[in-house]
């Protein structure tokens, strides 16, 4: 979807973070304007456990993924390392055409199509 908008992610998410901003913005000041006490607004707060947490699932597939790919380089299977090599590469070259986040949504929309 972020293709054929031709957005990025990061981008849409600074668009309506700034969206939102301007519309607070003009909102307290037309009350302003109209003798009238600006609302309170309600402070958006995420916890920080929250990131500790994707954090930590994100390094332990990190480190199970090197892990794999330290296996095959020490491995002695010819074919299971070209297979290894070849994928890399393929990745390397697909990555080049897409943006990160549009690559990883691909990969998890292969992982629910297997897996079915």
């Amino acid at each position: 979807m972020f293709e054929w908008l031709n957005y990025h992610f990061l981008s849409l998410i600074f668009f309506y973070l700034i969206i939102g901003m301007v519309a607070q913005f003009l909102w307290s000041n037309v009350l302003g304007l109209m003798n009238r006490s600006p609302s309170q607004v309600p402070r958006i707060v995420l916890p920080g456990e929250l990131f500790v947490n994707i954090a930590i699932k994100i390094g332990a597939e990190v480190n199970r993924f090197l892990a794999y790919l330290q296996n095959v380089a020490s491995g002695g299977n010819l074919k299971q390392f070209l297979a290894v090599v070849l994928s890399l590469l393929a990745a390397a070259v697909i990555g080049s055409w897409c943006n990160f986040f549009n690559c990883f949504i691909y990969w998890q929309e292969v992982n629910l199509l297997l897996s079915l």
